[in-house]
C-alpha cells in the first residue's frame, strides 16, 4: 500500500499519524471531558477524521524526535548487558548502531542516523512488512508514553495518589514490554546487514552519513601517534575507484601479488616482475611504507632500484637502501627496510596508460585520509 494509499503515505505512517491524534483525544476527554465532547460533536465528520490526522502527525513527528531515541538508547544499553540474557560479548555486536560502529567508526548520534537512513531506504527486502512491525510496536511506546503523559496531568489535577501511580506502573510495564519485539527485529536485521555488507556502503554514501573514501580499519596508530594505513584498505579504494570510473578505466584487467619478503625470498624471483605497474612497499603489519610506479614491463626492476645490496649477513641486507641517510624517514622504518623486514607487494595493470593516475590517486587518498603521504614517499607522482 506503500506510494499508493491514502495520501500516499502508507499504513504504517496512518496507523502512527492516527493513532497519536486518537490518544490525545482520548488524555483531553480525561481532563476535559465536557469541552471535548463539544468539539467533537459539533466538527464535520470529514473534518474531525482531517484534525485526527493533521494532530496525529505532529503528535507523531515530536514523538519520533525525542521518545524514539530515548527508546533506541535504552535498547541499545540492553544490548550492551547482553550477557544477561546468554549473548557472548565477544561476537559481533547485534544491534544495527553496534554494526556501524563496528565497521564504519561512527559515533553513536551518527550510528543512529545510519540505521534510520538503511531503514528508509530500499535495502532491507519486504520493506513494507517492516514498517508495519515497526509501526505496530511504535503503537505501545506511543501507548507507554501516553499513560506516563496521564499520569503527570494527574499530578498537576491532583487527584488520587494511587491514580497516578498506576499510570506510572502501567506505562512503564508497556515500554519494558516494546522492547520485545524490537530486539528480535534488531537482532533479524543486524544479521541482514551483516550478509549483505557490501550493499550497505553505497546507500549510506548516497545519505550524506559517510563519504565514498571512508570504510572500515582505514587507520591503526603507530607507535608515536603517527597514523598508518593497511594495504588491504588501500586496495579497497583502487578497486571502488576503478569501479565508480568504469567509462575511463574501462577493459582494464590488472593482478595483485601475494606478500614477498626479502629476507626469506630474495633468491626467488619478484612476483609481477615483468609487468609494469604500481608496487608497495609494507611493513610486518602490512602499513604502507611505499607507493611507487614501473612503466614499460620493469616491475622488477623498478622494485630493486630502491634497495642497494648490501652483505648478505643478518642485519645487513640492504645496508645501502636509498632511505639510509635520510633524516625525515623514521629510524625504525629504514632498519626494517636495511635488514629485508618488510614485504613487496606489485599490482600489474595491462596498459601504462592508467600507471601514473592510479599511482597519483593511491598517494593523494593515503594523504587525505592520513594527513601525510607514505613514510617513503616524498611527494604526489
Amino acid at each position: 500500500m506503500s506510494g499508493s494509499g491514502f495520501f500516499s503515505i502508507g499504513l504504517s505512517r496512518l496507523i502512527r499519524y492516527f493513532y497519536g491524534g486518537f490518544l490525545i483525544i482520548i488524555i483531553f476527554l480525561l481532563f476535559k471531558a465536557k469541552e471535548t465532547y463539544e468539539i467533537i460533536t459539533d466538527l464535520p465528520a470529514e473534518i474531525s477524521l482531517i484534525a485526527t490526522l493533521v494532530i496525529g502527525a505532529l503528535i507523531y513527528v515530536a514523538h519520533r524526535s525525542i521518545i524514539t531515541p530515548i527508546h533506541h538508547l535504552c535498547l541499545i544499553l540492553l544490548f550492551k548487558l547482553r550477557p544477561l540474557f546468554g549473548y557472548n560479548m565477544t561476537e559481533p555486536s547485534p544491534d544495527p548502531t553496534g554494526f556501524f560502529r563496528e565497521n564504519y567508526q561512527l559515533k553513536l548520534i551518527k550510528s543512529m542516523r545510519a540505521y534510520t537512513a538503511l531503514r528508509r531506504s530500499d535495502f532491507f527486502p519486504h520493506r513494507e512488512n517492516l514498517d508495519i512491525a515497526h509501526a505496530e510496536n511504535g503503537l505501545l511506546v506511543m501507548t507507554a508514553t501516553g499513560m506516563i503523559i496521564v499520569a503527570v496531568l494527574s499530578v498537576c489535577h491532583q487527584t488520587e495518589f494511587g491514580t497516578w501511580v498506576h499510570y506510572i506502573v502501567l506505562g512503564a510495564i508497556l515500554m519494558i514490554v516494546s522492547m520485545i519485539p524490537d530486539w528480535a527485529e534488531h537482532v533479524g536485521e543486524c544479521r541482514y546487514m551483516r550478509a549483505n555488507k557490501d550493499d550497505i556502503r553505497k546507500h549510506l554514501i548516497k545519505a550524506g552519513i559517510i563519504d565514498g573514501l571512508m570504510t572500515k580499519s582505514v587507520l591503526i596508530f603507530g607507535s608515536n601517534g603517527e597514523k598508518k594505513m593497511k594495504f588491504e584498505q588501500l586496495m579497497k579504494f583502487i578497486e571502488e575507484f576503478i569501479q565508480t570510473n568504469k567509462s575511463v578505466f574501462k577493459n582494464m584487467p590488472y593482478k595483485i601479488s601475494e606478500n614477498y619478503k626479502p629476507k626469506e625470498n630474495w633468491n626467488d624471483k619478484i612476483p609481477l616482475a615483468d609487468n609494469h605497474g604500481l608496487y608497495f612497499y609494507l611493513d610486518l603489519d602490512e602499513n604502507i611504507l611505499l607507493i611507487g610506479k614501473a612503466e614499460k614491463s620493469r616491475l622488477g626492476n623498478r622494485v630493486c632500484s630502491h634497495l642497494e645490496k648490501g652483505i648478505q649477513e643478518q642485519d645487513k641486507m640492504f645496508e645501502n637502501h636509498q632511505w639510509i641517510d635520510d633524516k625525515e624517514v623514521a629510524q625504525e622504518v629504514k632498519e626494517g627496510i636495511g635488514k629485508g623486514l618488510f614485504y613487496i607487494r606489485c599490482m600489474s595493470i595491462n596498459s601504462e596508460y592508467y600507471i601514473a593516475p592510479l599511482e597519483s590517486f593511491s598517494q593523494a587518498y593515503h594523504k587525505a585520509v592520513t594527513g601525510d603521504l607514505p613514510p617513503l614517499n616524498k611527494r604526489i607522482g
